[in-house]
């Protein structure tokens, strides 16, 4: 039995950041790799058949243009989903990293790089993927499970320096993301953000707005009026899933 997936979507620059270097693939739209995120909560349907591979991407600042290494995943997201071949998630990652570097390559730039969390609902599972320390969550309804692994060197204070990333060239290693499938239910909430919203909110607290009753939309608002009243120091990306049991006529 397909599912209707609703889903609710912000990308906003925060308080103290230049520029906004997250960007997001939602239903073959993303951001120009130079942008100021958008103000208002977008919104909308998918169906559990596969097709529709859902990300967020928080590129890596300084000098190492992380807005150019997000809209560099975005928009081959958008090229390889349209192919229509049968890939996973973690080979579209793959795919990624090669194209970033080889833009690097060309450009003369040191380095540059961005996190990524893929997640795509198939008829009876859902299949997630993710590199960096960018999130994805599980929530049943009554727990918050966080389903990516973070890909980070815990110093104990501190942003941890990441271990993995897009935009590593193969000659210096190969990339390891973490994929995971699961079988998801009707109510079933999914995730996925990056860290302007998860280092400025706690996770209890992101829990408890899950569990207020508010349309996927309202969730969305509060969680970045949160982020951004706890300081707003980074971008803020989320994307909020909820699976609806599809209507039988």
């Amino acid at each position: 039995m397909k599912y209707i997936i609703d889903y609710a979507l912000c990308c906003n620059r925060g308080k103290l950041r230049r520029k906004n270097q997250d960007n997001f693939f939602c239903r073959g739209e993303f951001l120009p790799a130079e942008n100021d995120g958008f103000e208002w909560i977008k919104s909308g349907k998918i169906t559990s058949d596969g097709k529709n591979v859902l990300a967020v991407f928080d590129g890596m600042g300084g000098e190492q243009m992380g807005e150019y290494a997000s809209y560099i995943a975005a928009s081959a997201l958008k090229e390889l989903t349209a192919e229509g071949t049968d890939r996973s998630l973690e080979e579209y990652c793959l795919d990624i990293n090669r194209r970033i570097c080889t833009f690097a390559e060309e450009n003369g730039i040191r380095s540059m790089g961005t996190t990524g969390c893929l997640i795509n609902f198939a008829e009876k599972e859902v299949n997630i993927c993710n590199i960096g320390d960018s999130k994805i969550y599980h929530f049943d309804g009554s727990t918050m499970l966080q389903l990516s692994v973070d890909h980070a060197i815990k110093t104990g204070s501190g942003k941890a320096p990441l271990t993995q990333f897009l935009g590593v060239p193969e000659e210096e290693f190969i990339i390891q993301p973490h994929s995971a499938t699961a079988e998801y239910r009707k109510g079933d909430i999914y995730l996925i953000c990056s860290d302007g919203l998860t280092d400025m909110v706690e996770t209890e607290s992101i829990q408890r707005v899950l569990t207020s009753g508010k349309s996927m939309e309202e969730c969305v608002e509060a969680l970045l009026t949160m982020a951004l009243d706890g300081g707003g120091r980074d971008n803020i990306t989320i994307l909020l899933c909820c699976v609806k049991r599809r209507k039988l006529f």
